[in-house]
């Protein structure tokens, strides 16, 4: 990771390569990460899947840009939690060309906030929320993914 002042733009990297069975193991600075694929799928089921980190990912995003604006506005909120859920059809996935999109077509963040707040201003925080948190920006904005080979990056 690395943070440019002058810009404000911070890199975020992270290596993976494949471990046992169907496993990944990934480096993010010095934390280690997995992933897996359901047992059925030929996995050992040992960690998430790709699908269900993405998930969390969203998640845990949501619930930290809400906490950090909650705190800088001094909002009397004792906790935050969300669920995700989102459903994918896998003939997308296993049959390419078939019409079907590969991806979840949206993902649903459900959120508690526990606090002296009203419900008008818990809705006024997760509208800013929505509005600035990075995972919820990336994957919402359709953010633009290349597949390139090593040494034509």
């Amino acid at each position: 990771m690395s943070y440019d002042e002058k810009t404000g733009a911070l890199t975020v990297q992270a290596s993976l390569s494949e471990g046992d069975g169907r496993r990944v193991i990934g480096k993010v600075r010095e934390h280690t990460l997995a992933t897996d694929i359901y047992a059925a799928w030929g996995g050992g089921d040992t960690a998430a899947t790709p699908l269900e980190t993405l998930a969390f990912a969203l998640g845990s995003c949501v619930v930290t840009t809400a906490r950090t604006m909650a705190n800088k506005a001094g909002l009397p909120v004792s906790s935050i939690s969300a669920r995700v859920e989102g459903a994918i059809d896998l003939a997308g996935a296993m049959r390419p060309g078939s019409g079907v999109r590969m991806g979840f077509p949206g993902l649903s963040v459900i959120v508690d906030i526990e606090g002296d707040l009203s419900d008008d201003a818990k809705q006024a925080l997760l509208d800013r929320v929505s509005a600035c948190c990075p995972v919820c920006d990336t994957i919402g904005g359709g953010a633009d993914v290349s597949v390139v080979m090593k040494g034509k990056e």
